[in-house]
């Protein structure tokens, strides 16, 4: 036999050898070790804390997509990306089927928001009642986590189910479920009280409730604003800040700000920056539009200044790249 017969019939047999191991190689039997709700459910004691990981990587998914799409729908920035919806552009043409809103990536929106909410709520109806090791502080966390996901779907959408496969309901509803989560996690963590303060003036001010959010934007104490911010967390390499990626690293120039919001680019300049979901400007801000709608002008101002000192007593941060 020649070398050239050999080497053919050497290429025969492997082919075949791939062609056997694709009929019966069967891979059902290769076990994911990635935690599942069966294994959690299976191992109920210190689940809670797994869980409460899974929330917070859900959480910043679920900010940063509602942070990019509301930065293009308000204009904030010009957009032409190829692979998001063009209908963002104009708020009127958005329908719930857009793919951007909807997709499991980095700009759905619509998607991460439900999956948070839902995570939250498969944590206090089956893990957390399971577990004894599930604290108040961690409860606390999950509820804080539910509210905000129905907060900010109230805020961005009109109607939607708040169940699988339920029928949709108003924002109004959900507001009413968020405010509701809020004050119960007052109750189960006094640490978070103004946090809950600057989420409940929020809520209210968006259900139009001005007495009720002027009330709790004027419980939040301005003095120790610092502990108050709420974050979703990165890890570069991990879990980067997409919000980076869109807005600031830019490398196909496909998003840039409008030249009045240029001062403020970047607001997140690295990778592992974090985005804040409750900040304590929100109070002023909140009291200052109050007191433009009981047409008291000088009031206003003064809240205003507030809310600018506030920011500016935060350090900035440079752009490491210049």
């Amino acid at each position: 036999m020649t070398i050239l017969s050999r080497t053919k019939a050497l290429a025969m047999l492997l082919i075949l050898g791939i062609a056997w191991s694709g009929c019966y190689l069967d891979p059902t039997g290769v076990q994911n070790p990635s935690v599942t709700e069966e294994s959690l459910l299976s191992n109920p004691k210190g689940a809670t804390t797994t869980l409460i990981n899974g929330l917070r990587r859900q959480f910043a998914f679920a900010l940063g997509a509602t942070i990019i799409t509301t930065d293009i729908v308000s204009d904030n920035v010009d957009h032409v990306f190829v692979t998001l919806s063009p209908l963002i552009d104009d708020p009127r043409s958005i329908s719930p089927l857009d793919l951007t809103i909807n997709t499991t990536g980095s700009t759905g929106c619509y998607f991460n928001l439900q999956r948070l909410k839902a995570l939250a709520d498969f944590g206090l109806t089956q893990l957390v009642p399971k577990d004894p090791d599930a604290t108040a502080g961690q409860i606390a966390e999950i509820r804080t986590y539910k509210g905000m996901a129905l907060l900010m779907l109230a805020e961005n959408f009109s109607r939607f189910p708040l169940t699988e496969l339920g029928q949709p309901v108003t924002a109004s509803v959900a507001i009413d479920s968020a405010i509701a989560e809020f004050n119960a996690v007052r109750t189960l963590a006094p640490a978070r009280e103004q946090q809950m303060r600057i989420a409940l003036a929020r809520a209210f001010r968006l259900k139009g409730d001005k007495a009720q959010a002027r009330a709790n934007a004027q419980a939040v104490n301005l003095t120790t604003a610092s502990s108050s911010i709420l974050f979703a967390s990165f890890t570069e390499g991990i879990l980067d800040n997409d919000v980076n990626a869109f807005v600031f690293l830019r490398a196909s120039e496909d998003m840039q700000p409008l030249p009045r919001l240029d001062f403020l680019d970047p607001k997140y300049p690295f990778r592992s920056s974090p985005l804040q979901a409750l900040k304590p400007e929100e109070a002023p801000l909140i009291l200052a539009e109050i007191a433009i709608s009981d047409n008291n002008l000088p009031e206003a101002r003064e809240q205003m200044k507030r809310a600018i000192t506030l920011a500016l007593a935060r350090p900035p941060v440079r752009n490491p790249y210049q």
